[in-house]
């Protein structure tokens, strides 16, 4: 029968306390937990004291001299100041406190840590975190008593659904057989899901991320080793709730038009460009981007613009990088006449549409460093001209989404180019005849449309490894924009040929009009842009008239 010795916190209120020297324990004495109590009383202040107590049995081999240091620290729920922490070390009258004043009434969790030497740089022998709440004007006393044995175990914070898409931070809490807390160091806890793709486990040790990955259900195992304890909980992943958007009216300096290009980018500056030339929204003021001349497609989280500027005669347009402080005059291909950015990420590589020699069609050009290559196209049969208009796109990654044609120009697949010279075909709907990509995702993942010469019908698509339909609201439908965190928006009509701007999240098409405040009077006819915080730009009507909007998610 081996030695065990094992700490305890005695709990009352809320469970707290240090995983922390017995681990070291268990790794000398082959086995130690630890648990806790916790106690408070009322006091008149917006903070509460912690403290945070360890009561040393007496050494011997079960504790030994090398387990001297202990860090216990103090983490916020909503990070909203440095997180403090204090150094343990065994006393000669068996007792360590670690006071915390003025702790912010929130939730927190106390985490402990245990060294050898007080420098803390060797490695740590165990830690771990307990969630506590601290209320206002109630100190809370934190007491570790080293002696008690593991009996139940569970997860922390109680998981029973979660969102597609999301992601949980959940621990391992133990039990002993008066239900105090128990600690037991990180490499004795292991994780399992029976559905890893519905519910993927990330990280193992005391504290796991739960990530939801499709609709269903799966089952979160714990384990620890010692014990030979565990805890099986059931996670259902289910679609999230739409958000809801509040409306406001951009106010370009221009009058609006339908179809005016418009983008916003993840600092909250807005692109846009009508008939009286294009502009920049930042921090709530419109500047003009160039003169009347200038042209501007796309927008980076930087503040930079791809477009074309007007050159001396005989007054052919150059591709050029613009921003509030500086233009970049690209040039041409080879010894083209004429060039236009077309799209550009935060690296400033931009895709240029560009002619080659002053008599040739324009062709789609990657500009990085001064220096241009073609986009090649697909295999036969569709190795005819990759289209140089503003479909393609390119995000950080430099992955380039593109249309490749057949030589007759009739029929087009979507491809993926990357610097590397690998071409991916994404295909095309079924009944299709073009597909179009708008946006190529940090992901990697592809939105855009297919057409029907057939129909004249549009069809939005979404390609993250195969292309899928997303639908529409009984007529035409695109996808024009697409975040990292796979949100989509886009533009769909009726049978009757009614306009509504659309957003794609989770497998569902929601209609824009039903998200914002009712009665409000506005109706988003297109979604034209989302940036990574969820915001929209589109193009509404107001008692008939147009607006360029910002729809901002409201949590």
């Amino acid at each position: 029968m081996k030695s065990v010795y094992r700490g305890s916190f005695t709990n009352r209120v809320v469970t707290v306390g240090p995983t922390v020297v017995c681990a070291f324990m268990f790794l000398i004495a082959q086995g130690c937990g630890g648990s806790s109590s916790v106690t408070s009383a009322t006091s008149q202040s917006r903070t509460g004291t912690v403290v945070f107590t360890v009561l040393w049995p007496k050494r011997s081999r079960l504790i030994p001299a090398a387990t001297n240091y202990i860090d216990v620290g103090i983490a916020y729920s909503i990070p909203s100041k440095p997180p403090p922490h204090q150094r343990l070390t065994p006393s000669t009258n068996g007792t360590s406190q670690a006071v915390f004043r003025d702790v912010i009434a929130d939730k927190i969790l106390i985490t402990a840590t245990a060294f050898p030497n007080p420098m803390l740089s060797q490695i740590a022998l165990a830690s771990m975190t307990v969630p506590l709440t601290v209320k206002e004007g109630q100190p809370n006393n934190v007491v570790v008593n080293m002696e008690s044995t593991i009996q139940t175990i569970n997860i922390v914070p109680s998981v029973s659904q979660m969102f597609l898409g999301a992601s949980i931070d959940v621990s391992a809490s133990a039990r002993d057989s008066s239900n105090d807390s128990v600690f037991s160091p990180s490499s004795n806890w292991s994780w399992s899901s029976d559905a890893p793709t519905v519910v993927s486990i990330t990280g193992n040790g005391l504290s796991v991320s739960l990530n939801g990955l499709r609709i269903g259900s799966a089952n979160i195992t714990v384990s620890e080793s010692e014990s030979h304890k565990s805890v099986t909980i059931p996670v259902a992943v289910t679609n999230p709730p739409p958000p809801q958007y509040a409306v406001s009216d951009l106010k370009p300096p221009a009058p609006d038009q339908l179809f005016s290009r418009t983008q916003l980018n993840n600092i909250g500056q807005v692109m846009w460009q009508g008939q009286a030339g294009c502009f920049l929204l930042d921090q709530g003021v419109w500047h003009q981007i160039g003169d009347a001349n200038t042209n501007v497609f796309s927008l980076n989280s930087i503040g930079e613009l791809a477009g074309d500027i007007p050159t001396p005669p005989p007054g052919f347009n150059h591709a050029a990088i613009l921003s509030l402080s500086h233009t970049t005059d690209l040039g041409t291909a080879g010894t083209g006449t004429f060039s236009t950015g077309i799209c550009l990420n935060d690296q400033d590589d931009v895709l240029v549409r560009s002619d080659t020699n002053g008599l040739t069609l324009p062709y789609l050009f990657y500009w990085h460093a001064m220096s241009y290559t073609q986009i090649p196209s697909l295999s036969s049969p569709y190795d005819g001209t990759v289209a140089a208009d503003t479909s393609a796109c390119i995000n950080n990654h430099g992955q380039v989404a593109a249309s490749s044609f057949d030589p007759q120009g009739v029929h087009s697949h979507a491809m993926i180019w990357t610097t590397g010279g690998t071409v991916t075909d994404i295909k095309i709907l079924p009944g299709y005849d073009t597909a179009l990509p708008q946006s190529i995702n940090i992901n990697g993942n592809v939105v855009g449309y297919c057409h029907s010469n057939t129909s004249g019908l549009d069809r939005a698509f979404y390609y993250a490894g195969q292309i899928s339909d997303l639908g529409s609201f009984g007529g035409t439908s695109r996808a024009v924009a697409i975040n990292a965190n796979e949100q989509i928006v886009g533009f769909s009509t009726d049978t009757s040929g009614n306009g509504a701007g659309f957003l794609y999240q989770a497998g569902i098409l929601y209609d824009i009009n039903k998200l914002i405040p009712a009665n409000s009077g506005w109706h988003v006819i297109e979604a034209l842009s989302i940036n990574d915080v969820g915001q929209i730009v589109g193009f509404a009507t107001l008692n008939g008239v147009g607006h360029t909007v910002l729809l901002t998610p409201q949590h």
